[in-house]
């Protein structure tokens, strides 16, 4: 889910694929999209809320909208041939978004401490969001700086905190703070360790899912190979059948183990990754035990 402000355009892109030849396909005219959009209290409402879509080139499409209600929407994208099940998504929309927000206009100086769980050293660069305690409304956030702190400007009442540094610590989120004048809290995250796999030949894939806000995301993460099947060095078939698994809700953690493309008998094969049936386009699982998502998409021509 992501989350977005009131009466500003949303726009949100994803790819149409070939089914058989799992190709990205273009010059797809607006008018060929089925559109589904439904407003936070489950109205079908594009017809006086336009959804319009255009191309942006390589198989690649844009959908956007206006939201005018506070609450959950829901966007729905269908084509009959290249995605009959729909490119979805959720939208959270709130009165301010990500850049509106900073350390808070409350009455109270709150210090929040972030700490290593084991060497108890300071965490620089973590980010720290600071929720009501209903969930609905983001009253402050920011980082720690160099000694692992934030000082928040709160009011008195109770909140929920959700602390974040992607590919290095992982925190139980949310916390909850209970704020009664000034005061400070120390919150503790473990360092990350990548995954081990199973067996020489397979790599673990991982990565995080977050809304553009940094909130995590709980959604289907799935990779299967792209060509119909492939044989490795051992002689083992792999055959092509997606991968599946779901990012955890706490904090959008997800993880895969695939068989290395070095390991194929004919050249390096490519892995196709979607997430909640969105495209990501495809990628080559490097010749080592794990890798970030986040690497593969950086380092790797798509």
């Amino acid at each position: 889910m992501e989350d977005r402000k009131i009466n500003e355009v949303i726009e949100d892109d994803f790819a149409l694929l070939d089914p058989v030849t799992n190709l990205p396909v273009s010059g797809v005219p607006p008018a060929a999209f089925i559109v589904q959009l439904f407003d936070p209290d489950g109205n079908e409402v594009h017809g006086t809320v336009p959804v319009t879509i255009v191309e942006l080139g390589g198989g690649n499409y844009r959908a956007s909208f206006t939201p005018n209600k506070l609450g959950v929407w829901l966007l729905v994208v269908i084509h009959l041939t290249y995605c009959p099940w729909g490119q979805r998504n959720d939208y959270k929309v709130y009165t301010q978004d990500f850049d509106d927000i900073g350390p808070g206009t409350g009455d109270h100086m709150v210090t929040v401490t972030v700490q290593d769980s084991v060497t108890l050293n300071p965490i620089t660069g973590v980010r720290v969001q600071v929720y009501n305690e209903a969930l609905t409304t983001r009253v402050a956030q920011g980082y720690t700086d160099a000694g692992g702190q934030i000082v928040l400007n709160l009011d008195d009442g109770t909140y929920k905190v959700y602390l974040k540094k992607l590919g290095a610590y992982t925190f139980t989120t949310p916390e909850t703070l209970v704020v009664s004048g000034p005061g400070a809290v120390t919150y503790q995250g473990d360092a990350f360790t990548p995954p081990v796999p199973s067996s020489p030949e397979t790599c673990m894939v991982y990565g995080w899912l977050t809304d553009q806000s940094g909130a995590p995301l709980a959604a289907e993460v799935t990779a299967e190979l792209v060509e119909q099947k492939a044989f490795t060095d051992a002689g083992v078939q792999v055959v092509r059948r997606a991968t599946t698994t779901t990012s955890r809700a706490n904090d959008g953690y997800w993880e895969l183990e695939l068989t290395r493309s070095a390991q194929f008998t004919d050249g390096q094969k490519k892995y196709s990754f979607l997430v909640d049936e969105v495209a990501m386009c495809e990628f080559i699982v490097p010749d080592q035990a794990s890798v970030n998502f986040a690497t593969l998409t950086e380092n790797q021509p798509v």
